[in-house]
């Protein structure tokens, strides 16, 4: 009886982080059919000192430094892809850390880095979820 006991209490131990793991979905550039996880963070973007990133939450106001070690690209909301080096102040951003979870200690690692454009006066209205709910109309052109 002790050996099932113990084989159950092993296989439930080892399925949590599997589970928590498998749940994390990162956005594809462009597009997908299964829909990301919601994002560890969204805002804009106060400093850049790559391989760091300050961040403005749009959600708290506090800021986040994260670090985009690593990265060689970034993403638009519309699946286009920029250098980590053209990143600026005041970029819309939405970030997800490595398996969609903050580490408890020490600088988050950014698995996904999605910008909503790389011009910092094109801006989306978002929810407080960070959720996209109007973006800007383009100028006509005559």
């Amino acid at each position: 009886m002790k050996p099932i006991i113990s084989a159950l209490l092993l296989c439930a131990a080892l399925s949590v982080p599997l589970s928590s793991v498998a749940a994390c979905v990162l956005p594809v550039p462009d597009g997908d059919e299964v829909p990301p996880s919601p994002a560890n963070l969204f805002g804009k973007i106060e400093r850049v000192q790559l391989p760091y990133v300050v961040i403005r939450n749009g959600r708290t106001g506090a800021r986040q430094k994260v670090s985009l070690k690593g990265a060689a690209a970034v993403y638009t909301v519309y699946g286009g892809d920029g250098p980590v080096s053209g990143l600026k102040r005041e970029l819309q951003v939405w970030v997800w850390y490595r398996h969609c979870v903050r580490p408890t200690r020490g600088i988050p690692h950014v698995a996904y880095f999605q910008v909503f454009s790389m011009d910092p006066g094109d801006r989306a209205t978002l929810d407080r979820e960070g959720r996209i709910i109007a973006v800007p109309s383009s100028p006509s052109t005559p």
